[in-house]
């Protein structure tokens, strides 16, 4: 038999992968309209099949390895199936031509749903296309059936439906002209009454294969073909990305499902005539033109700016091949670099330079390719490129599958094909009667997995329209190439969120004073076990400003306000009404950053208290100083563009924000989630951090009450747990750590006020929130807020914000496209403090609305169709690894979902992504490899992480947030440990046996428990070759079980035993004699049967059962029987046990005799003598072997005594194969026992079943 081309060696090892199904069928459906000789058609085809052996032929395995087997064509029963089609209804059905599809530019392609069973003798006019559909998905199993099948639907005398399905191990699109021109000649003569009068083909396609092999070389010959392309592919792929990132619309499942989307493109004459010219100007082909437009199109939706995208090539490099059906297709991997801001024009001049390169090194494989480069194996995506553009001469090359005069055939469409790659572009020239260009058309197939139907649509609508710029602007800049259309761009600038801001809003000082007026002895603030009312609020917060104002502080002079909680609000409130800006600072913050913070500062407004703590500063204002002697000085009124508060991280001064800012998110804040006067709301976050402003002066701007923690209690879970009951708190606005954190607690556990929980500072892990919702039956909104503006968004702007999705060149990126998030409005602070190189980073001017500026928050986000903000992390937390930008909150959503798991963080340490995890209460400590195991099953394999450490806690920053930069680096020796375990021996028989089936498939001579198949050099053939190795030896794994636990010991725990059915035993109670038929699971003659029997004690009567030799006790027997016969039985472990009486002995040795009773294989005993093969027998009765030992008690140990006693082989054909020595200790009442069972019937999980299996006995 014949190797197979390196082309269908892949194709061969998919279907190995994933099973029989649909993903590589090529599909030929075309109507036929006149008068059609079926018979003819027939033998037509059969004659086709005759004349192309790859058509015959099928491809078993042979020692794991495919071969190809061309069948004679007297071998085959092959028939196409006729199926009628009976009603009334128009021809085809919902089936539509081609043409009808293109001719109609609403159109696009129809979704077929197959039919749930094959087509019979009849179906339906309602009833066709699903019978297509379902006749075209019909698997092939290339092991034993030909790869081509044919159906004919009969719709009435005039009109058939012909479907010809071929697997693609013996087609490409080329093929489609071979086949209709010899269908059609050999139609032609079957109608005459004759054979077709072929000239023989010059070759076959089993002599490419060898020829092909030839010409290649061996790749270990550094002068062959093979081995110096190679070389240039290593080259020109170094440092390509593995994964592009597209603007999915979800995750990439684990393990991808190939079902597709379609979207029709359709490009008009004269932009096709003008890339035409654009071609030949350039010294390019169209192919080339609309290469550079997929990559720019992708480029600015978020691809990056290093582009592979694969390219077929025909492969048929002899004219003797032209005229074979066969696969012969190669796909080149073609890069193209659009770093540097290039015009179209020189990307289409990067491209030709590319490509022409590229097919300067056409003849390597794709597979070989594959192999060579080694990327890392993922059933989730197709390697090394995962978009594909092909264009073809005509996109109708199947209409004319079957030409006869008075006969028209016209292709059909059968709806979306299978999702070889995440984008599928397939494009068509027409041209007129003249030749000139007359359009392209063609289909662009999107992964269902990965894409929705419109997102697909807006894909191909988006290369339109890149491809209608490179014709008309070729000198374009790349960020200046608009995808967007006039409605999205309005949609995207966020006019629908845009409301006028109201210049006359007043200020918070005002609002609250307001306030006061309507409920002056309403309680507004809860600090410790202080409370005040609104009038008692506005009688400090007046006093203090007088203070203030009396010792010069002027507007917008900083103040650093250090006073205790419960002095806090009336200073702040007092620092505005003084028509300052403060600053916080807290008791207890470390002395370097006090003084880092005064420095900023233009006063100090403390207690006498306070300031024996705090540094010098020359303008300190005291709270409880000395008569106020400007007590009458009327205090400041600010205005709404006066800065309010100095927000800061915990260590420097930061962002400086307006009242007008603050005002107008509170309102926001209000609108959405309303506050009623009897509420309580929770200050947990400090009054310095960002967004503390929402905690605090919302309540009191709006008529209820703040509650304020004691100083550093905003990291105390057990303090604020008790503070949220006893204080009756009704809102709170937590970080999702602390939210964990107080889900274990009591206080809060066992009911509370609550009612509602606004989340922020972190990503809302889902599980966290619906636990949450559960336990404080309170609703959980996540919020975001970027660090340096008072805003918040829970999916959409509010009322006056405007967000905008940019690129790096603030272009607006489309729908879908993840892009970082720019906030615009009144509500952005001024700037940083102190800060103007920063602050000319982040705060920008805008370009869509002449003299405002946007906020660059540093978070990615994408917008979807309705409008919502999904967040895609930071700019500032991503990683990238083998090309691939990818971000850590994705594997730590999922990590947060594991049962076991309480809180959940990923990190990037080294490069590499970092799991950490704290676990529920109750939780049993879950191993890493569970943890990782979890992730690998819901993750594609690039997101998951090295290492998954186990922590008590989690660290937290000085307002509550995760503190990544405070996670553990994983100690590199555990991981090292994870990746390979060195020098650690195979722990059980099953791990044995898969290092030495490692080993034997990848050649050499050790494997240890955590070598990496793959890494060792293993590929997709010697994957096949082991998973083969594997099943003789009875261990049952699939190819994709190995891609997913690619280990020896990875897999042990995932391989199972070869699914088998066991006859029943056949020998009946009380047989004396055994015949063959009795012996289903072995092949004996009579003659071997009564050697046999005349080998066991007990004879035929005595025999249960006979049944060969597990693998693993073949190679022991053989050991066995090639062994010195005096040498110590190395298969019979020894153990002592010691016994506290000669009763106890007895009843052990009483239980030991039922438990062989109760199992065959203690029973068992192997006879080989005269027999073909060894086999295991199962007595019917045998008894337990004790033999006792007379302890000399003058002589050596009395342990070492009876192992010199008990150092005889156990014989095999004797059972059972046990032996036990007792012995009793001189000089005390102790026995001992020594227990030696052979290792064919023994190992160590079994030895532990019967230790416990005999405790229970004895125990009765």
């Amino acid at each position: 038999m014949i190797p197979l081309s390196s082309a269908q060696r892949r194709l061969w090892y998919l279907a190995q992968l994933e099973g029989p199904n649909a993903d590589y069928h090529n599909r030929l459906a075309v109507r036929l309209t006149g008068t059609l000789d079926r018979e003819a058609l027939a033998a037509a085809l059969r004659d086709v099949i005759g004349r192309h052996e790859v058509l015959r032929t099928v491809y078993p395995a042979v020692d794991g390895r495919p071969r190809q087997q061309v069948l004679a064509v007297d071998e085959l029963s092959w028939e196409p199936a006729v199926v009628r089609v009976v009603g009334a209804e128009p021809a085809t059905g919902t089936l539509r031509t081609l043409e009808e599809l293109w001719a109609d530019l609403s159109a696009d392609l129809p979704a077929v749903e197959p039919a749930a069973d094959l087509p019979g003798e009849s179906v339906t006019a309602a009833e066709l296309a699903g019978a297509v559909a379902r006749a075209a998905a019909h698997a092939f199993e290339l092991a034993t059936e030909i790869p081509i099948r044919a159906w004919l639907f009969v719709v009435h005398p005039e009109e058939h439906v012909l479907l010809l399905v071929v697997h693609h191990i013996a087609w490409d699109e080329w093929s489609t002209g071979p086949l209709a021109r010899d269908l059609s000649e050999a139609y032609a003569a079957r109608r005459a009454g004759r054979a077709p009068q072929w000239e023989p083909l010059p070759v076959q396609y089993a002599d490419y294969t060898l020829w092909q092999q030839e010409v290649l070389g061996d790749e270990a010959d550094p002068q062959s073909l093979l081995s110096t392309q190679l070389a240039y592919w290593k080259r020109t792929l170094t440092g390509s990305p593995e994964l592009l990132e597209l603007p999915f619309d979800r995750p990439r499942p684990p393990v991808a499902s190939h079902r597709g989307h379609s979207a029709v493109l359709r490009i008009p004459a004269g932009t096709h005539r003008r890339l035409a010219e654009l071609a030949r100007e350039r010294g390019a082909t169209l192919f080339m033109v609309l290469q550079a437009a997929l990559a720019v199109t992708l480029h600015r939706v978020g691809a990056g700016a290093d582009i592979p995208i694969g390219a077929p090539v025909a492969g048929r490099t002899d004219e003797a091949l032209d005229d074979l059906i066969g696969f012969f297709v190669n796909t080149l991997v073609v890069r193209t670099d659009l770093s540097g801001d290039p015009t179209l024009g020189e990307v289409l001049d990067r491209v030709r330079a590319g490509t022409l390169s590229a097919l300067g090194h056409h003849e390597v494989p794709f597979e070989s390719l594959v192999e060579a480069l080694a990327p890392a194996r993922s059933a989730a995506h197709h390697p090394l490129v995962q978009v594909m553009l092909t264009v073809q001469s005509s996109t109708t090359a199947a209409a004319g599958l079957l030409r006869a005069p008075g006969l028209r055939s016209d292709e059909l469409a059968l709806g979306a094909p299978s999702a070889k790659f995440d984008l599928n572009l397939v494009l068509g020239e027409a041209f007129d009667a003249d030749g000139a260009p007359a359009g392209l058309r063609g289909v662009l197939t999107a992964a269902a997995d990965l894409f929705d139907p419109d997102s697909a649509g807006r894909l191909a609508t988006r290369l339109t329209r890149v491809l209608e710029t490179l014709a008309a602007q070729p000198h374009t800049a790349l960020h200046a190439v608009d995808v967007l259309d006039s409605a999205e761009r309005r949609s995207l600038l966020g006019e629908r969120h845009a409301t006028d801001w109201m210049p006359t809003r007043p200020t918070v000082p005002q609002l609250i004073a307001e306030q006061a007026a309507r409920t002056p002895d309403g309680v507004a603030v809860i600090a410790e076990d202080a409370r005040l009312t609104y009038a008692e609020l506005e009688l400090r917060a007046a006093a203090h400003a007088r203070r203030l104002t009396a010792r010069g502080v002027t507007p917008e002079a900083v103040v650093a306000v250090a006073v205790p909680t419960a002095e806090l609000v009336p200073a702040l409130l007092a620092v505005w009404r003084a028509g300052a800006v403060h600053l916080v600072i807290e008791p207890g913050e470390p002395a370097e950053r006090i003084t880092a913070l005064l420095a900023a500062a233009d006063h100090v407004l403390t207690t006498a208290e306070s300031a024996a703590a705090l540094p010098a500063h020359p303008a300190v204002v005291l709270l409880d100083g000395p008569d106020d002697p400007a007590a009458g000085v009327p205090a400041h009124v600010p205005l709404p563009d006066q800065a309010a508060r100095l927000a800061r991280s915990a260590d420097r001064p930061g962002v400086l924000s307006t009242h007008r800012a603050l005002v107008d998110w509170l309102a926001a804040r209000q609108s959405e989630h309303p506050l009623r006067p009897a509420d309580r709301v929770l200050q947990q976050r400090p009054l310095w951090a960002d967004g503390a402003a929402a905690e605090l002066w919302w309540p009191l701007v709006y008529g209820a009450a703040a509650v304020l923690v004691r100083p550093d209690g905003h990291r105390d879970a057990p303090y604020l747990a008790e503070l949220i009951r006893d204080r009756a708190v009704t809102v709170a606005q937590l970080t999702p750590t602390m939210l964990e954190l107080l889900l274990h607690e009591r206080a809060v556990t066992a009911g509370t006020d609550l009612r509602t929980v606004f989340c922020a500072g972190e990503a809302l892990p889902s599980p966290l929130a619906e636990r949450a919702r559960t336990t404080l039956n309170a609703r959980v909104l996540p919020l975001h807020a970027p660090a340096d503006a008072e805003l918040e968004l829970t999916g959409g702007p509010a009322a006056t914000t405007r967000v905008h999705l940019l690129d790096r060149h603030l272009s607006l990126v489309p729908l879908g496209v993840v892009g970082e998030l720019y906030v615009a409005g009144p509500q952005l602070p001024r700037g940083l403090a102190g800060c103007p190189g920063p602050t000319a980073e982040r705060f920008v001017a805008s370009p869509f609305e002449p003299g405002a500026r946007m906020y660059r928050t540093g978070d990615r986000a994408r917008r979807t169709v309705d409008g919502e903000l999904v967040f895609a992390g930071r700019t500032d937390g991503q990683a990238r690894s083998r090309g691939l930008r990818i971000d850590p909150a994705e594997a730590e959503a999922v990590l947060a979902g594991h049962p076991a798991v309480a809180r959940a963080a990923v990190a990037v340490r080294g490069g590499a992504l970092a799991g950490y995890v704290t676990l529920l209460p109750g939780a049993e400590r879950t191993a890493e490899p569970d943890l990782l195991d979890f992730l690998a099953a819901r993750l594609p394999e690039y997101l998951v992480p090295a290492t998954v450490t186990v922590l008590d806690a989690l660290p937290l920053t000085p307002d509550g947030r995760l503190d990544r930069a405070a996670l553990p680096d994983p100690a590199q020796a555990a991981a090292a440990d994870r990746t390979r375990e060195s020098g650690r021996a195979p722990a059980t028989a099953q791990e044995e046996i898969l290092c030495e089936a490692f080993a034997h498939a990848l050649g050499v001579e050790r494997v240890e428990v955590e070598d990496n198949f793959f890494a060792l050099g293993g590929h997709s053939l010697l994957a096949v070759s082991l998973v083969e190795y594997l099943r003789a030896r009875g261990v049952s794994i699939s190819i994709r079980t190995l891609l997913r636990n690619p280990t020896p010991a990875a897999l042990a725990g995932a391989a199972g035993p070869a699914p088998v059915t066991v006859p029943p035993n056949l020998i009946p109670a009380g047989a004396v004699e055994i015949t063959p038929e009795m012996l289903p699971l072995v092949e004996l003659d009579e003659t071997e049967i009564a050697r046999i029997a005349a080998a066991v004690e007990g004879g035929a009567a005595n025999i249960a059962d006979v049944y060969p030799l597990a693998p693993l006790q073949e190679g022991i027997v053989f050991h066995h029987l090639m062994a010195d016969q005096d040498a110590v039985d190395v298969y019979a472990m020894p153990i002592v046990l010691a016994f506290d009486s000669r009763r106890r002995l007895e009843s052990f040795l009483d239980a030991f005799q039922v438990a062989v009773d109760r199992h065959d294989i203690y029973r068992t005993a192997i006879v080989w003598e005269g027999l073909r093969e060894p086999v295991q027998v199962v007595l019917r009765h045998a008894r337990l072997p004790v033999e006792h030992v007379e302890i000399d008690p003058r002589g050596a140990d009395p342990v070492e005594q009876l192992l010199a006693a008990a150092s005889t082989r156990i014989e095999l054909n004797e059972a059972p194969l046990i032996r036990v020595h007792t012995g009793q200790e001189p000089g005390t009442g102790q026995w001992l026992g020594l227990l030696r069972i052979h290792h064919l019937v023994q190992d160590h999980t079994t030895m532990e079943v019967l230790l416990g299996e005999l405790r229970e006995l004895m125990a009765g």
